[in-house]
């Protein structure tokens, strides 16, 4: 009767922890599913955000601008200008503080 009782309650703890294993996975499958549609929208949303900004500094003419900075100087001045890479160095720091500016108004990041 004993050997019965004890195999019974080992059946018994066995059943539980499949059922406790089992139980588990499908909460770690949840949790890993639900992190898979979070990092899919942030990237999505990351997307959305750089495209309005490529449009928005496409429309505002200011790389057209920059990459002028160097015609209007002639001579001396224009040859150092090239020689020193004067254009290249302020569209890169005018596109540098227009993304500084765009990451500071946004209230995540900001």
């Amino acid at each position: 009767m004993g050997q019965i009782v004890s195999d019974f309650f080992a059946k018994l703890i066995e059943w539980i922890t499949y059922g406790a294993e089992y139980f588990a996975g499908v909460i770690a499958g949840l949790f890993e599913a639900m992190l898979s549609i979070i990092k899919n929208l942030l990237f999505l949303l990351f997307s959305a955000l750089m495209t309005i900004v490529e449009g928005v500094i496409d429309g505002s003419g200011i790389s057209t601008y920059l990459g002028k900075v160097n015609t209007n100087y002639t001579g001396a001045l224009g040859y150092f200008l090239e020689l020193f890479q004067v254009p290249q160095a302020v569209a890169a720091l005018g596109l540098a503080y227009l993304i500084r500016f765009a990451i500071r108004r946004l209230p995540v990041v900001g």
